[in-house]
């Protein structure tokens, strides 16, 4: 997609709506532009260009930057922004104005390895302006507080924790809109569809920040006209990222029947010239047969055009129907597109499969979503045409503009250059790099051959380690196998030594037995010796356990006895203490007593004297 300036016009009289109306048409006029082929116009939020646009009746579409732009605006109206912002402007004045602290700010800088980069300042009228200053701010907040820290002037501007954290809170949720502007401002692809999608996003977004609440309500509350939501729908029904994916279910209807009603229009507009045939041209066929020329009437003129075109309107008119449902409907079923890819391109490999909808996609989908183009216009007019330039004729503009194209080429010449070196230098490391690659592969190569033999050697040796676990395996079979003959021997030992007088009587049947296995009873007597020996010891140690016993019991017997004592001597103290407290008390209350029997008989007394007299 292409964008092309027609015209930038020099425009004396006063920018009323009236006046821009007439100059619009004007220059329509100039160029030759039909009005009904116009599909909508793209202009700021200013009342005039509103008026002009309704004096037109044309379709007008917001300025999507601009509203952005006023939406945050409206949003940043509270006095906690208000101050952080106040703060932050301060801040990046102060390093403005003075020489001094940005030397500092820079020595700052480069002592703490932070990004030697100088402070931005907010303009109301470039979008995003707000959300760099407040990130570069940011970026060096450690600088700038080191700076001020030293400044005792200025001290007082340091950013509290509360300004930062207002301020992060600002930049976490400006930044995925300067993104979304900065992608909307292109000129070579699509932009009027994805803002209908933003307004979903800030519908479904995080509606617990009040920032993020406003600029949806100020959004919703700008596009929710109907013509303009009708003109978004249209738009995103005919990207094939979107289509009807976030139009409402309540508006997919009359969508359907806008794009079909328009796809037939499109058909009568791009219907090609039924050419004439010597079958429709009497004149023609009677010069050809020869036979005499018949005078015709002056109806019969429009008799064969009227009714060919009735019948064939009334023949085509179920077929293009068809047609036309049968398109839309195959168009809706596929499958969306990968949302980063070129609706444009897929439009242009589609268009044989979609002809209809491929004419309505370039009729809605280039409309622009912001004025970007118009304000690149304006600043490059104004880069040009300087106070101090102000006379230029048409002749130095062509010149200045070609200088500048020329020097634009310069740059871009210089910057391939500087692409071609970096691509040979590329080149130079990537050979570098294949070369090491390749000793790195010979040297790899010759650690897999010496792994493989590792390998084998290791499976040689695990054969072996096997054969050794196996002769292993059979030793312990076997040294089971003589312990338990060893009990059978034992007990037969025993057995031998139980039936020794029965024994006697047949010494002569196991004499020979009795050789054979004299080694054997050799060893277990050796074997019962070290148990004997074991055994002793064994009761050596029990007996200097159990004397240790004894005494730590005699001991124990002691310390308790003792402590027996102690409890009983400190029991029959206190049980002393508690019978002198007791016999104390009792005297008390006994004196008591008296005093209260002696204090009842003198009152009595005196009731008597009372009553005696």
């Amino acid at each position: 997609m292409k964008m092309n300036c027609l015209q930038t016009a020099f425009f004396p009289e006063d920018h009323t709506g009236l006046n821009i109306a007439e100059g619009l048409r004007q220059t329509m006029a100039a160029w030759d532009l039909s009005e009904e082929r116009q599909v909508c116009i793209t202009t700021d939020n200013a009342s005039n260009m509103k008026l002009a646009a309704e004096l037109n009746g044309w379709m007008r579409l917001q300025c999507f930057g601009h509203r952005l732009h006023l939406a945050i605006e409206n949003a940043m109206k509270d006095h906690r922004i208000g101050r952080a912002m106040g703060v932050c402007k301060k801040v990046v004045s102060a390093f403005s104005y003075s020489w001094k602290k940005k030397r500092e700010l820079t020595d700052v800088q480069k002592r703490l390895n932070l990004p030697e980069h100088s402070l931005k300042t907010e303009c109301p009228t470039r979008w995003g302006s707000r959300q760099a200053m407040i990130g570069r701010v940011l970026e060096q907040q450690k600088a700038i507080a080191e700076v001020l820290f030293n400044d005792t002037k200025n001290r007082h501007l340091t950013p509290s924790w509360q300004d930062i954290d207002v301020l992060e809170a600002i930049n976490k949720s400006l930044s995925p809109l300067v993104e979304f502007t900065d992608a909307l401002f292109g000129e070579q692809y699509v932009t009027n569809s994805p803002p209908f999608q933003h307004l979903h996003i800030g519908r479904a977004g995080e509606r617990h920040r009040p920032c993020k609440v406003h600029q949806a309500e100020d959004l919703n509350e700008k596009y929710d006209d109907a013509p303009t939501q009708e003109l978004l729908d249209m738009a995103s029904a005919l990207d094939p990222r979107f289509k009807l994916t976030y139009v409402s279910e309540d508006k997919r209807g009359s969508i359907e029947e806008r794009l079909s009603s328009e796809m037939k229009t499109v058909m009568v507009e791009k219907a090609p010239q039924r050419a004439v045939t010597p079958a429709d041209d009497p004149d023609a066929a009677g010069a050809a047969g020869g036979a005499p020329k018949k005078k015709k009437a002056l109806g019969s003129f429009f008799k064969l055009v009227t009714e060919g075109t009735a019948q064939r309107s009334a023949a085509l008119q179920p077929d293009q129907d068809r047609a036309i449902a049968s398109e839309l409907q195959s168009y809706f079923q596929a499958g969306t597109l990968n949302t980063e890819a070129d609706p444009l391109e897929w439009w242009k490999m589609s268009q044989n499969f979609y002809p209809r909808l491929s004419n309505l996609a370039r009729k809605y989908l280039c409309i622009p979503a912001t004025s970007a183009s118009s304000e690149r216009v304006f600043s490059t007019g104004g880069n040009v045409v300087t106070c101090l330039r102000s006379s230029l004729k048409p002749d130095q503009e062509q010149l200045d503009t070609l200088r500048d194209a020329l020097s634009e080429s310069k740059r871009l010449n210089h910057a391939l250059t500087e692409r071609t070196h970096n691509l040979q230098t590329a080149l130079e490391q990537q050979t570098s790099t294949l070369q090491e690659m390749s000793n790195v592969r010979q040297a790899l190569k010759r650690q897999k051959e010496a792994g493989l033999e590792a390998q084998g050697s290791a499976q040689q040796h695990q054969r072996e380690r096997e054969g050794l676990q196996e002769r292993l395996s059979a030793l312990q079979v076997s040294m089971t196998m003589l312990q338990m003959e060893r009990g059978e021997l034992e007990r037969d030992v025993t057995r031998l030594r139980k039936d020794k007088t029965s024994l006697r009587k047949t010494l002569e049947k196991v004499e020979l037995q009795r050789r054979r296995r004299e080694e054997e009873m050799l060893l277990g007597g050796q074997e019962t010796e070290r148990l004997v020996r074991d055994l002793a010891e064994t009761q050596a140690e029990l007996q200097s356990l159990q004397a240790r016993h004894s005494e730590l019991g005699h001991n124990h017997t002691q310390r308790l006895l003792e402590a027996s004592a102690r409890h009983t001597q400190e029991m029959e103290v206190e049980t002393g203490r508690l019978r002198a407290a007791q016999h104390q008390a009792e005297l008390a209350l006994e004196s008591r007593e008296r005093a209260h029997r002696q204090r009842v008989k003198g009152l009595e007394g005196q009731v008597g004297s009372e009553t005696s007299k």
